[in-house]
Parts: structure tokens; sequence; C-alpha cells
């Protein structure tokens, strides 16, 4: 049986990155890899990986070493971005003679650092063409493999009614989410004027995460005069019951996306989703037939949001399309090909 080893430093709470790591490490065949996994910091996502079974540890800097040598790995998959707890997981598993795969996230780069890094591992997993821009000099090293999904998208629809109880909004109410950490590039701000110039009766807005933009957004939300129609959920440990109440997903980021997790996994409810048009949705949506993209311009999210509601049978176009297109992210193919990247490398 070939050891794995996945070396992560997570955010907290945890994000699209770390959620994506967690889809692989539940769906890995057990029969024909053993894995265990070092955090740098101790947190939401570890207690996350604990609850399902799966080995972890959080190892400093001062002890990683040591402990990738005691574990001693087949191949080691690195899934942070560039940091110096990459840096020097790339590094020592290099001494130690391993094969090393970098799964890079994120589209900011560190042109030196990353060229650094690169030149220690063996593979670099990208998540889509908007983060493979990066790596153009590096083109052998690179595969992309687009985040997977594994939902189990069954929820009673007595429950659905009782989380709507929740917000005090009423069965027949229609209601917009945005699910993202809450961070000013992530465009909230841009939805929330948006959402605000809207005119259609009974129509709700659901912010569900956590970030350094919290309070200037409920600042905002006061100043817009909407406060009693958009509602703060903070960090939900499980969000798909949130998603699966609204109607449209928004994804309003006004820098480009790595990937845009949260677009798939809306899709695969048979939830519309407008996304700005920068970044990895543009490889995800194709446009007015399985998602709406637009520009980051509060009036072309608002005319996009006023369309799906008031346009039934473009909605369901869009809904349905969406389920057939959410089907190409599925988990099975995913793993199939994570594997022959492993054997490759064995």
């Amino acid at each position: 049986m070939k050891k794995i080893l996945y070396i992560d430093e997570p955010l907290d709470p945890p994000g699209g990155g770390q959620i994506s790591l967690l889809t692989i490490l539940k769906n890995i065949d057990r029969s024909k890899f053993q894995i265990k996994v070092f955090l740098k910091y101790n947190g939401i996502f570890k207690d996350i990986l604990e609850k399902n079974n799966i080995e972890c540890y959080v190892v400093d800097l001062k002890s990683l070493y040591f402990k990738i040598k005691k574990y001693n790995p087949d191949i080691v998959h690195i899934n942070s971005a560039c940091t110096k707890y990459t840096f020097f997981s790339a590094v020592f598993s290099k001494l130690l003679k391993k094969k090393v795969i970098w799964h890079n996230r994120v589209i900011e780069s560190s042109p030196l650092k990353e060229k650094v890094i690169s030149y220690f591992v063996d593979k670099i997993i990208v998540i889509s063409d908007a983060v493979r821009k990066k790596f153009y000099s590096l083109d052998k090293k690179v595969v992309k493999l687009y985040n997977p999904i594994d939902i189990n998208i069954t929820v009673a629809k007595e429950n659905l009614i009782k989380l709507k109880n929740t917000f005090g909004i009423n069965r027949d109410a229609k209601i917009i989410g945005i699910f993202s950490r809450i961070e000013k590039w992530k465009g909230h701000s841009l939805l929330l004027k948006a959402f605000s110039k809207i005119k259609i009766e009974n129509v709700f807005l659901i912010i569900c995460g956590v970030g350094s933009e919290l309070e200037n957004l409920k600042r905002l939300v006061v100043n817009l005069d909407i406060k009693d129609k958009v509602f703060f959920t903070g960090y939900i440990d499980n969000v798909y019951n949130y998603i699966n109440i609204c109607d449209i997903i928004v994804n309003p980021s006004v820098e480009p996306e790595p990937f845009g997790r949260v677009i798939i996994e809306a899709m695969s409810f048979g939830k519309p989703v407008i996304a700005t048009n920068i970044g990895g949705p543009k490889e995800i949506i194709k446009n007015n037939e399985d998602g709406i993209l637009v520009s980051p311009d509060e009036n072309e999210i608002k005319n996009a949001i006023e369309k799906l509601l008031q346009d039934k049978d473009f909605y369901l176009k869009i809904s349905q399309n969406a389920i057939k297109k959410s089907q190409e992210f599925n988990i099975k193919d995913y793993m199939k090909k994570l594997y022959n990247i492993y054997e490759e490398l064995l």
C-alpha cells in the first residue's frame, strides 16, 4: 500500500481549498492508499478532518522535516499557496527524495517564490486556466484539474421551510444568496448596491460567511435602507441547506476568482448562478445557457437578478442546464484523473 502525505496551511474557517481537499480525502481508495494530513495550525479544519476519521496532526516548521521522514510517504501532496510552510514542505520532501505535488489554488502570484517552490516539486496541479497562467514556463509539470463536488442533494422540504422561518421569511419569498469569505475583492458591497435597486417585492438576501469586511457591510446595509431584507448568517459548517433555500446564487467578485467552487455546488442543486466574468467562472459558466456572466457592475447584476425572477422559462432553462453542467465536476471522474497523476509519479 502506497502512503500519501497531505500538507496544508488552512484558512480558518476553511475556504474552498480545504473543502476540495476534504472531498479528495473522503473519497480516496483506502485499500490502495494510506493517508495522513499535516496542518500548520489547529482550528476548524482539523476538527472537520477528525469528524471524518481522517488522521491529521498539527506540525510546526521546526518538526516538519523529521515528521515527514518518520512517516516516510511515497508522495507528498501540498495543498497550500505560496507560503513559507509550503516552501519548506517542498524542500524537505525533496531532500528526503519524495515525489512532490503542489496543488496551487490561487491566482495571486509571487513569481520568484513560486519559481523556487516549483523547482522542488514534480507536479503542479492547478484548478483552472486562470491559475495556470502563472506557470506558463513550466508546462511539462503542470496539469489542470477543476475542483470536484460530491454532494448529497436530498434535503427534506420541511427542513427548508423551517430554515426559512428562522429568518422570518415566508415560504413564497425569493432568496438571493452569496457564499464566500467576506473580503473586499469578493464583491459583497457591489451585490448590496445592486440588490438595493431591485423593486420586486418579497425578495431577500442571505450573506453567508465571515471576514474582515463584515462590519463595513453591516453599515452599508443600513445606509442603503435594506436592513429588513438582508441577513448575515456568520460561519456555517454545512452550507448546502442554505444554498438550497436560495433561488439565485451570486458570485460578484471584483477581482479574478481562481475557480469559484460555490458556483458548481449551487449548479448541482439547480440554482441559477450569476457570476462576474473574470477568472475561473468564465471556464464554468456558458453565458445565458447554464448561468449568467456579468461585468463587475451593479446595474448588470441587478438586471440579471430581475430577469431570473421575472422570466420563469429562462429561469427553468438555466436551472436544468446548471444541473447537467455540474455533473462534469463529479468526484468519481476527478479521482480517476488524480490516481493517474499519482501512478505516473510512482
